[in-house]
Parts: structure tokens; C-alpha cells; sequence
């Protein structure tokens, strides 16, 4: 089975789908639905029958992927796969990092980064077989003003350990990096 692919045809891009173009029949579960392997079976399924559709579009939450960090439980996902599958339609995954947890890193430059966002914890790694170890120049928190970096509260060595989290509350931080043997 051929991987999902847009393919241009007299200047237009067409979706195709096992090598065939496709036409998505699509509809979009509420926020919660796909939370339930069983509402989906008893619920979902029956009723989107009736609409005659071939692909549904619904959101996967990291939080239930990894309820607990570097714990991850992949049932939810498989499950709602395995049903999709048995009911004959395709899937379209929105994948929710959530407004509670969600995060943005912008790389400035090889060493600086600003990080935003909220409920929000990272963690600096040297890249995949990158020599040496990695050290922390800085990390502050501040906020843009005019397009410049206003800086605020700087962070000691205790609070800019190599895993840092930004609250509850939507902040900033931007933070300096280095490697060395």
C-alpha cells in the first residue's frame, strides 16, 4: 500500500490515495469525542454511517498519549485506528499539543532560542551524535515590545537546570546555549 501523496496534473494537485485519486468525504468530531474508545463504538460510528462518509477528521490529545512524562500509552490512538478500519473510513489526525500545554521554540541562532508559551516544559539536547556536552549561558524570562526582546527576571543556575518549564500564565524566556568537551 502506497504512502498517502499530492500529485500534480495539469497544474493543479490532486490527493491519491492507494495509488487513486481521492475525494475526502470528510467529517469533524466535537473536541472530546475520539476521548472514548467506547462512546466511539456506541455513538460515533453508527451515526456516521448514515452520513455515508469516508474519512473523519478528529483530534488526538498528547496528554492521554504521554499522561505522565516519558510514559506513554498509545491504546486511545490504536484503538480509534483499529475502529476506523474496521468501519471502512480514513482518518485525518488533529494533533492537539492543547491551549494547557502547548509551546513554541523559535531558533534565533545555533545557540540562542526564544521559547513561548504555556504550562510548557523543555529540555536543551545536544544534536544526534554532536561531540561534547552542552551547558546553558542563559535563560530570562522577558517579552517582545516594538520587536524587541525585553529583558525581565534573569534565572539562576537552580531555575535554568537543563529542563525548564514556563507556568500557568502565557510567558517567554530566551534562552543561550553552548557545547563544550
Amino acid at each position: 500500500m502506497a504512502i498517502p501523496m499530492l500529485v500534480k496534473e495539469n497544474g493543479i494537485f490532486n490527493l491519491y490515495v492507494d495509488d487513486k485519486p481521492y475525494i475526502a468525504l470528510a467529517g469533524e468530531l466535537h473536541n472530546s469525542s475520539a476521548s472514548d474508545l467506547g462512546y466511539m463504538s456506541s455513538k460515533v460510528w453508527p451515526y456516521l454511517r448514515e452520513l455515508h462518509l469516508n474519512t473523519v477528521i478528529l483530534p488526538v490529545y498528547w496528554e492521554l498519549i504521554e499522561p505522565s512524562r516519558d510514559e506513554f500509552d498509545f491504546r486511545l490512538l490504536d484503538g480509534l485506528v483499529e475502529q476506523a478500519r474496521r468501519e471502512g473510513f480514513r482518518l485525518v489526525l488533529l494533533w492537539f499539543g492543547l491551549w494547557k500545554n502547548a509551546g513554541l521554540i523559535i531558533e534565533v541562532t545555533e545557540d540562542e532560542f526564544i521559547v513561548a508559551g504555556v504550562s510548557f516544559e523543555f529540555e536543551f539536547l545536544l544534536k544526534r551524535g554532536a561531540p561534547g556536552k552542552l551547558g546553558m549561558i542563559r535563560a530570562e524570562e522577558g517579552s517582545f515590545s516594538e520587536n524587541q526582546w525585553i529583558r525581565g527576571r534573569v534565572l539562576n543556575g537552580d531555575q535554568s537546570a537543563y529542563n525548564l518549564k514556563i507556568g500557568r500564565k502565557p510567558a517567554a524566556m530566551r534562552v543561550e546555549v553552548y557545547c563544550y568537551q
